[in-house]
């Protein structure tokens, strides 16, 4: 029956009404049932694209436009709906975003995190579980059109601690670590399929707040991305430069300065609403001062790692996200004798937006049977805004 709600002819229909009327949220509400009653309706999603781009809602279209290419790439309903997202006026070609984060949670090994993310500077510390909150902050300006050209962005980032004793707090502090980073991104379309990328980031680390300098990070990197069907084949080459500048007075122990060389592959897979990942990659460090023989689990190592990920939307508001992230590093000790060391770590989270906001909630399990012996769990939770 042409008039029944549930018929997909007639909500297109109707839709349409909508859309000449000015009626966009009616009309993107009539084709978005549509598409729930036909999920190949692939021109409806053409004009569900239009109706976002008609509502201001671009990252929607852009979405809506990345399972039409999923499903037809190099066709030309691709081509259509890419020259719609990118016929954009000279005004528009760049566009200001922002981010900010609250969140809070638990972490049973905050020593770990420290550990691992200032590159080895940890002396003698022993912190406890603690919870803390981590005020995250992100400005940008990036390049619109399909292949988004260049981005230009700056972050603040610091972890604080609470519910610590008072006599480990000081310990706590210096274990979680706190950011300012800039980061330079350029992309360049090199054939239909082909994206090239040049990333530039730096990174100053701090511990206790702001209140501890410890590392200058540098990491330049080239990425090659293929489309292939529904893949999107990434391959990465780069380095990760560590320059520490840590006060003898703090208690924190500072290894040598290094750079690290690393490759990577990535295949992403877009179905529909859901994106699945495989990535496997090296890294080789390099001690650059040389000033002792052998190396550690930080300074002289190789690394092999291979990561898994899923994501994918539970409703239109909430998506969820899983993964497996594996690594071993091998090294020779200052004793000239062979370690190993084999970390696994798993990880779930799920995320609901509403509107520009977006509630998350993230648990995370981490094992480490070699070298250091660990355990490790996180719980965390927060609130995010977008601009």
């Amino acid at each position: 029956m042409v008039s029944d709600p549930n018929n997909v002819e007639y909500l297109s229909i109707t839709a349409g009404l909508a859309s000449k009327l000015e009626r966009y949220d009616e009309a993107r509400d009539l084709l978005r049932r549509a598409l729930e009653l036909d999920s190949n309706a692939d021109d409806i999603r053409i004009r569900l694209v239009l109706v976002y781009l008609a509502l201001g809602e671009r990252e929607q279209a852009r979405r809506v436009a990345a399972v039409i290419e999923s499903r037809h790439p190099g066709s030309r309903e691709s081509a259509q709906v890419r020259a719609y997202l990118d016929d954009e006026p000279a005004e528009a070609r760049s566009r200001l975003f922002a981010r900010a984060d609250v969140s809070t949670g638990y972490d049973s090994n905050p020593t770990v995190l420290n550990v691992d993310a200032v590159g080895g500077a940890a002396g003698e510390i022993d912190a406890p579980a603690t919870g803390f909150v981590t005020l995250d902050g992100v400005v940008g300006l990036a390049g619109t059109g399909e292949s988004r050209p260049f981005a230009v962005l700056g972050r603040v980032r610091s972890t604080l601690p609470f519910a610590a004793e008072d006599d480990q707090s000081d310990a706590v502090g210096l274990a979680l670590p706190s950011v300012l980073s800039v980061s330079a991104i350029g992309r360049r379309s090199l054939s239909e399929k082909l994206l090239g990328t040049l990333d530039l980031r730096y990174r100053a680390i701090f511990v206790d707040g702001f209140g501890e300098f410890v590392q200058h990070f540098v990491a330049p990197t080239a990425l090659g991305t293929y489309r292939l069907g529904i893949h999107r084949i990434r391959a990465l080459a780069g380095a990760e430069l560590r320059f520490f500048g840590i006060d003898g007075d703090s208690g924190l122990f500072s290894p040598n300065d290094s750079v690290t060389p690393r490759l990577a592959l990535r295949d992403t897979i877009v179905l529909g609403d859901v994106i699945l990942v495989a990535d496997v990659g090296g890294r080789l460090n390099l001690d650059v001062e040389d000033e002792n023989e052998g190396g550690s689990r930080f300074v002289g190592y190789r690394e092999l790692s291979v990561l898994g990920f899923a994501q994918g939307e539970i409703l239109e508001e909430l998506t969820a996200l899983a993964g497996i992230d594996w690594r071993a590093r091998s090294f020779d000790d200052f004793a000239g004798e062979g370690s190993d060391e084999t970390v696994l770590r798993v990880f779930a989270g799920l995320r609901y937006r509403i509107d520009a906001f977006e509630l998350h909630a993230e648990y995370g399990w981490t094992q480490s049977r070699d070298a250091r012996r660990y355990d490790r769990q996180q719980v965390s939770g927060g609130l995010r805004y977008w601009y």
